[in-house]
């Protein structure tokens, strides 16, 4: 480390990022003397130690700043009561990163191909961009744990944290952890009140030094979300494209669209802008797409002209509350209309894009969660007999991870549909903003049978409350359905081993 600066931290402060620790604590003067190794450019490094190392008596630096991007072969400290804080301005790569007792800030992505272990509460970890690690563990360590839970940006394979678990079994860990990396029972003292009970450090240690694999699966890291097929032949406005929409699954399926009259409804918000899609779905011409931002509104549907045949119009018109204020024909040549510029080609390549998100996503729902899948859990022995008194607050809990898994059987005493219920926290008590009963996240696979037979249809509670009601999730809600699927493939990867070990 030798080769790299050492700065005062008022020499670097107006690189450090406003929410940093370090920059908090400049602000309230508990930082006096500190400094800083400082690493300019992208920076590659075999190991990177986090441990405080010394100039004489006093610490030689308490941060390393990358101005850049950094990748370390693996990156770890041992003493967790205090270590040396980094921040990376760029993005982050490490093959494993064990650490705690110190703030970890990526302005960037983090991508961590083994083990990014997190431990005690002196140590926290912030990343601006995407995550994406093969294992990530936290014991008494400091994170978002609602993007974990929402899935914001952030893939991963395994996923453990003890906040969420009450009971701390080996055979969890034993999947993913190499076995000399895990200790035995006859190791313990006492019982394990945390995953870090049954880890044995002083081997991971010894593997993150010799370049050996901690995990089983090492170098398997998840990728980034992939990439979704656009179902439109183009992204060009045309009436092929307005035709493609009124036949769309999402209204064939006939669950998630509104009704209004005689037509189907898709409609939704992303950020300021609002999007509505309606059809008549056997009625060609009766497309309408409609788009507003702020208070300006297009609106794109079919008219006849004079000859009686339909051609297509784009109105737009400012919007006022509480007044009905005119249309008027859009046309991009005439000043005053420019305005309504972006509400037209770009916000319709956006509707194209995020409708193909739609139907990939529904498509994968359907295919994952089937009525034979869920019937089949539902049939299991340890379900049935075990977790099925689904309106007893007292009885005994399914937990996988920080997922609480509910079921009811068709015969329920309430007389409602077979369901299987996911419930994530969202929050917990303590946390900012959050009241005092936490806040949570339901999935309710609910097995509905109508007019065109059974298959399983997704609801939630989108106050995140236990009292609030249960509503249907419209199609448009692809981040919920893109959580629903991955948490009823993790719950098809454990409960058949679970009913296996219970009988």
């Amino acid at each position: 480390m030798n080769a790299y600066p050492v700065k005062g931290l008022e020499q670097i402060k107006e690189l450090l990022p406003p929410d940093c620790w370090f920059c908090e604590s400049m602000n309230h003067g508990m930082t006096d003397g500190d400094r800083a190794l400082y690493m300019e450019g992208d920076i590659n490094l075999d190991h990177l130690d986090l441990d405080f190392s010394f100039d004489g008596d006093e610490v030689a630096y308490s941060l390393i700043l990358v101005n850049g991007d950094l990748r370390a072969g693996n990156i770890s400290n041992r003493e967790t009561d205090g270590a040396v804080g980094l921040i990376v301005l760029g993005n982050l790569k490490a093959g494993n990163i064990v650490v705690g007792g110190q703030e970890i800030y990526v302005a960037g992505d983090l991508e961590v191909n083994g083990l990014y272990w997190g431990d005690y509460n002196h140590g926290n970890l912030v990343v601006n961009g995407h995550i994406g690690v093969n294992t990530f563990l936290s014991t008494d360590y400091g994170f978002d744990h609602q993007r974990f839970s929402d899935g914001r940006g952030v893939d991963y394979r395994h996923f453990f944290w003890d906040e969420a678990e009450s009971i701390f079994e080996r055979e969890v860990l034993e999947p993913v952890f190499h076995p000399e990396c895990l200790l035995d029972d006859d190791d313990l003292v006492d019982a394990p009140y945390s995953y870090k009970d049954w880890l044995n450090d002083s081997e991971i240690f010894y593997r993150m030094k010799e370049g050996l694999d901690i995990l089983l699966d090492d170098g398997n890291m998840p990728v980034k979300n992939e990439e979704v097929p656009l179902v439109f032949e183009s992204l060009e406005f045309n009436g092929h494209n307005l035709k493609r929409l009124r036949e769309s699954p999402l209204f064939t399926d006939a669950f998630g669209a509104k009704i209004s009259g005689d037509y189907q409804v898709v409609e939704y918000w992303k950020g300021d802008d609002f999007k509505r899609v309606s059809v008549q779905q056997h009625t060609e011409g009766s497309e309408r797409v409609y788009f507003q931002s702020g208070d300006k509104a297009v609106l794109i549907r079919y008219e006849k002209n004079t000859s009686g045949a339909l051609q297509v119009a784009v109105i737009c018109r400012y919007i006022e509350e509480g007044t009905e204020t005119k249309w008027y024909y859009y046309d991009p040549e005439l000043p005053e209309h420019e305005v309504f510029g972006p509400l037209t080609q770009p916000m319709w390549e956006k509707l194209l894009v995020e409708w193909s998100e739609m139907e990939h996503l529904r498509e994968r729902f359907r295919e994952t969660v089937t009525v034979g899948e869920v019937q089949a859990i539902l049939d299991l022995p340890v379900i049935r007999q075990k977790y099925s008194d689904y309106y007893n607050d007292d009885a005994e809990q399914l937990w996988f991870g920080n997922c609480n898994w509910q079921f009811r059987q068709a015969d329920n005493p309430g007389g409602k549909c077979a369901r299987i219920s996911a419930v994530v926290p969202l929050q917990y008590t303590g946390d900012k903003d959050c009241g005092e009963n936490g806040a949570f996240g339901f999935f309710h696979f609910d097995l509905d049978t109508g007019d065109e037979g059974s298959r399983i249809n997704l609801y939630t509670q989108y106050t995140d409350d236990y009292n609030s009601a249960v509503s249907a999730v419209s199609w448009w809600d692809t981040e919920r359905y893109g959580r629903a699927i991955k948490y009823f493939n993790d719950l098809k990867k454990r409960i058949y081993a679970l009913n296996e070990n219970w009988s």
